[in-house]
């Protein structure tokens, strides 16, 4: 039936002596991370080295929130120091426009509180057209007070 069945059966012999051999023989891994003395935890210096090497960067808690109170300190501006800025309302500008306007320049920071603070006020038709003078200490009521009262 088969002719070549001697060499089925050897070849699959074969497959299963080397098999058995590759699960017998240990395998060197070129990626590992232990160091020579398996008992001993690895430093965090020996962690960052090998994470360096692989391209990545770690921090520890410590790091992590000196960074955070870092980049808080440079985003919060100085109001000590920060110059007043001007801005003009044209006459037949809607109070979206005027949000835009206001948002824009960081004068406020939420657009649709603004637009609440105005309509819960009735102040939508109270805005008058002018220039203005935006101080950076003020409130978003200061710059609602501001534009609805004459320039």
């Amino acid at each position: 039936m088969f002719r070549n069945r001697n060499f089925l059966m050897g070849l699959g012999i074969g497959l299963m002596i080397s098999s058995f051999i590759f699960m017998i023989l240990p395998t060197k891994n070129q990626d590992d991370f232990s160091t020579k003395d398996q008992s001993k935890p690895l430093s965090i210096q020996e962690i960052k080295e090998a994470a360096n090497k692989y391209g990545y960067q770690l921090y520890t808690k410590e790091e992590i929130e000196q960074i955070k109170n870092k980049n808080q300190i440079l985003l919060q501006p100085n109001k000590d120091k920060a110059t007043p800025i001007s801005f003009r309302i044209d006459k037949g500008m809607s109070t979206n426009e005027i949000a835009d306007l206001l948002y824009k320049q960081h004068i406020i920071k939420d657009k649709q509180e603004f637009l609440k603070i105005l309509q819960k006020q009735g102040l939508v038709k109270e805005i008058k057209a002018g220039t203005y003078t935006y101080s950076p200490n003020m409130t978003m009521k200061d710059v609602i007070v501001l534009i609805t009262n004459k320039p």
